[in-house]
């Protein structure tokens, strides 16, 4: 059994998770004082944890490797002066009337 645990890590997380919420669910419907205080405590919990989870398995660790490999997912204009941005150059437009009614 703990050798399927150490191996099945992510699901027995899953599973005692769900054992844990069922059985919340269960004691909310016997006792409706813990639906009101304590089961919307531990829900507001889990989600605080499970958005820091995600914050530091993603974003985080993607930010440390493009960091680390010395990559950039945009360019950087204000480093080098005659690198490749995608703001289009324009001509300057004479604002006169027959401009601003073509506008709209």
């Amino acid at each position: 059994m703990t050798a399927w645990v150490r191996e099945h890590w992510l699901w027995s997380i899953f599973i005692c998770f769900g054992i844990v919420m069922g059985t919340l669910s269960l004691f909310s419907l016997r006792y409706p004082i813990l639906k009101e205080k304590i089961l919307k405590r531990i829900l507001s919990g889990f989600s605080v944890v499970v958005i820091a989870l995600a914050y530091f398995t993603v974003f985080a660790l993607t930010a440390i490797g493009f960091k680390a490999l010395g990559r950039r997912l945009l360019p950087n204009p204000g480093k080098n002066k005659d690198g490749k941005t995608y703001w289009c150059k324009r001509e300057k437009i004479e604002p006169t009337l027959d401009y601003l009614k073509r506008q709209f």
